[in-house]
């Protein structure tokens, strides 16, 4: 599991098992048991062609957190390959420039901050309007 993952956080059983009985239940994954090199059974799990089809979707229209959290984007870019269309693939990462670019928030909307520049002078505490 952890070579599949490569740098992305690491899943524990008791959250992939209920996750892949969901995809299977969902119809996007099929588990197929089969006979062991030894006595122990084998369990494969492949794609459906609907969650071959989802797979490409959430990869084609990512967005929240697989765009501003940084391991899960890397994990999404590291399968843009996958995506057949071109376009579809140079759109994810113009995605993710969008979201950099934006200016950061650090105060809900009824705080705003007074003073202090980007040169590092001190900036008076925030101030709600």
């Amino acid at each position: 599991m952890a070579h599949l993952s490569g740098h992305a956080r690491p899943v524990s059983d008791s959250s992939l098992y209920p996750a892949i009985s969901r995809l299977v239940s969902a119809g996007l994954l099929d588990r197929r048991t089969e006979p062991g090199a030894s006595a122990a059974q084998r369990h494969t799990l492949s794609l459906t062609d609907a969650g071959r089809c989802e797979w490409l979707r959430r990869l084609r229209d990512i967005s929240g957190l697989d765009i501003s959290d940084s391991t899960r984007y890397f994990t999404v870019l590291a399968r843009l390959s996958h995506l057949p269309d071109i376009a579809d693939q140079h759109a994810v990462p113009r995605g993710r420039l969008e979201f950099l670019e934006q200016p950061a928030s650090f105060f809900s909307r009824s705080m705003t901050m007074r003073g202090g520049t980007c040169c590092g002078s001190p900036a008076q505490a925030p101030v709600r309007e």
